[in-house]
């Protein structure tokens, strides 16, 4: 279950990210074009694990005392800028049952892991339907985005990064 900030902590959030994502955004304006597939992944550890960094060690006020945003809070933030590039993790699901700790290394570790299943998928889909890459995970996207409007939950385009976080929950 996630964690709910009482309101006055959410706006001390919401103030802190406004004072600091933005300038984070910039320094790190190359990923926007980079993708958990992309061949050239590798060239962008260190950016990936900057941004990481940045972001998770923002210090807001919690009662009276100041806390990090942690890992949880980063890789959604992450995620929703860069939603092709990142996944989010939590504790529950993802940390604790696989040992992953909570560094920038770490974040690392799992988006490398992830992204070995990715490219395992989008090889297979490649192999059986042919096509390049982004034909393939834009064709996965899209028949998920099918399954789901036929099934009345709606037809909205899932990223495949949000696709590999929802398997973290089966």
């Amino acid at each position: 279950m996630a964690r709910v900030y009482p309101k006055k902590i959410r706006e001390n959030v919401y103030r802190k990210f406004s004072e600091h994502v933005p300038s984070i955004l910039e320094e790190h304006k190359e990923l926007f074009n980079i993708e958990l597939a992309s061949q050239n992944f590798e060239i962008y550890e260190g950016k990936i694990k900057g941004i990481y960094e940045k972001i998770c060690e923002l210090h807001v006020l919690y009662g009276d005392r100041k806390r990090r945003i942690g890992p949880t809070a980063t890789s959604k933030l992450l995620h929703f800028f860069f939603p092709d590039l990142f996944i989010i993790w939590d504790f529950k699901n993802v940390r604790e049952p696989k040992k992953y700790g909570e560094s920038s290394d770490e974040y690392l570790r799992y988006l490398n892991d992830k992204r070995k299943v990715l490219l395992s998928v989008v090889d297979s889909y490649k192999r059986c339907i042919g096509g390049s890459s982004v034909q393939a995970i834009s064709a996965i996207e899209n028949l998920r985005a099918s399954e789901l409007s036929a099934t009345g939950f709606g037809g909205y385009k899932k990223s495949i990064t949000k696709m590999l976080d929802e398997i973290n929950y089966c």
